[in-house]
């Protein structure tokens, strides 16, 4: 999808707007910069917004000519804000996420230059009770303590990498949705909701992205760590044509050949963050997989200082 960019607060409150729903934005910079990036179609989308300070306001008189109920969270990703809805503020900095609903007054502060991924949901998706829902907005979810919204995170954020964990934006939506239904519920711990095959390979993924270090971490690891069968999750992985195994594998060389292109590591350190406790052995599973040595990969592509990767 394309970026938008602007360059002035009124240029801003035009394409917040059109994407969300009608604001208001006040801005004292005099050269304000912002940019959206946008993933969906209608309701539903992912959007990821990169401003400058300034300040966002859904007021009672915007929401009486487009009563659109929607609901936002909001995914910190640099800078802080600060959010305020239903009479409660929350400050909300970089690795936490917050709710806030359409069908009421907001307003959203950034003192900073930030960065930010929002989701957005007609509010019925959700399935909650409407007064659960109003119980939960601004108030700041650190994601780091919640493995399902680090899940989330990745699901939606991928969208914008050349490596999307789901590639279909509508799956990738839907999963980021019921997982976030889940998350909110209070409840969650006793719900047994049952998960689909790609909710689940979501799970899989952030896992091993989080545990590639982990020699340990294999198809059994998987099966424990998300309560299902190892034939669960060899099935969850058939279906896009590999294996656990593989993919487990394919991860940890993929990081192996971005550390040899973007650090000076020594390649006993980049083994070891890659699952292997034996250079030689990370060595052969490389050539094998890309045709060269981590030696010679890193004297084609390494990164000179101050440039960036394309990976």
């Amino acid at each position: 999808m394309p970026i938008h960019t602007v360059a002035t607060a009124s240029e801003w409150e035009s394409l917040a707007s059109a994407t969300f729903v009608p604001v208001r934005i006040e801005s004292t910079l005099h050269a304000f910069r912002g940019s959206m990036e946008h993933h969906g179609d209608g309701e539903s989308g992912v959007t990821v917004v990169r401003s400058g300070s300034g300040r966002v306001s859904r007021t009672a008189d915007l929401i009486e000519t487009s009563p659109a109920d929607l609901a936002l969270f909001s995914v910190q990703v640099r800078g802080t804000s600060r959010v305020e809805q239903d009479g409660r503020q929350g400050r909300v900095g970089p690795g936490s996420g917050v709710l806030y609903l359409t069908r009421a007054a907001y307003q959203l502060s950034f003192p900073e230059p930030a960065e930010v991924a929002i989701m957005q949901v007609p509010s019925e998706r959700l399935g909650l009770r409407r007064d659960v829902l109003d119980s939960l907005v601004a108030r700041p979810l650190p994601l780091r303590r919640d493995p399902a919204l680090r899940t989330m995170t990745r699901v939606l954020r991928s969208l914008f990498s050349p490596r999307p964990v789901l590639s279909d934006v509508a799956q990738a939506l839907d999963v980021a949705t019921e997982i976030l239904s889940s998350a909110l519920r209070p409840d969650r711990r006793r719900s047994g909701r049952r998960r689909n095959h790609a909710e689940l390979y979501a799970e899989f993924e952030r896992i091993i992205h989080e545990r590639l270090d982990d020699p340990r971490l294999d198809v059994a690891g998987l099966a424990e760590q998300e309560g299902v069968s190892i034939r669960t999750v060899h099935n969850v992985f058939a279906e896009r044509g590999t294996t656990p195994a593989a993919h487990l594998r394919e991860a940890r060389l993929d990081r192996g050949r971005h550390l040899l292109a973007t650090t000076r590591l020594p390649l006993s350190d980049i083994a070891v963050l890659c699952g292997s406790e034996d250079a030689s052995v990370f060595t052969r599973s490389f050539r094998r997989e890309w045709g060269l040595t981590p030696s010679e990969y890193r004297r084609q592509n390494q990164v000179r200082p101050g440039s960036h990767p394309s990976e």
